[in-house]
């Protein structure tokens, strides 16, 4: 028979301190803000597409190939969008199955960032009809104009009329 041993605690623990912990936090800011997804909305013969959330000045962006994160250039902001895609036409393989363009206050248009995302979020995927699937889309925006809207267009310019969703005072 065996006397149980006396408990032993460490001078952290008699102090009342947490130990510190052994690696640094790698986690990034999030800056995103939800959205009433009913105002954001476009509808297109291939699909429904809803922003639901606005990352201004998004500190989160990395390349998709080396997880690196990444700074805008020197004026510029990133400008991140989390949007929902519902396929309604067969299968969709390139969702949202539309040109994205971000239009700024002054008339100027900037096409999403390629190669990039957003840190920890998936991607848009295929899918098929009837199936949803969400991700972030990327602007790299001067940092001194205001965004207005997002245009949503066809790939080939005649399937739709673009659609304008307004991000103004967002």
């Amino acid at each position: 028979f065996n006397p149980p041993q006396a408990e032993i605690t460490s001078d952290v623990e008699a102090q009342g301190l947490a130990p510190l912990p052994t690696t640094i936090p790698t986690a990034l800011p999030d800056h995103s803000r939800a959205l009433v997804t009913d105002a954001y909305t476009a509808r297109y013969p291939q699909g429904i597409l809803q922003v639901t959330a606005i990352e201004d000045e998004s500190e989160r962006v990395i390349d998709s190939d080396t997880g690196e994160v990444l700074t805008p250039i020197p004026g510029a902001r990133f400008y991140a969008l989390n949007v929902v895609f519902e396929c309604r036409g067969g299968i969709c393989d390139a969702p949202p199955q539309a040109n994205l363009t971000l239009q700024l206050d002054d008339g100027s248009l900037i096409q999403p960032r390629t190669g990039v995302q957003i840190a920890g979020a998936t991607a848009l995927s295929p899918i098929a009809l009837g199936r949803t699937t969400n991700g972030w889309v990327v602007f790299e925006v001067p940092s001194i104009t205001p965004v207005a809207a997002l245009v949503v267009s066809a790939p080939d310019d005649a399937a739709f009329e673009p659609i304008t969703i307004s991000l103004a005072g967002t």
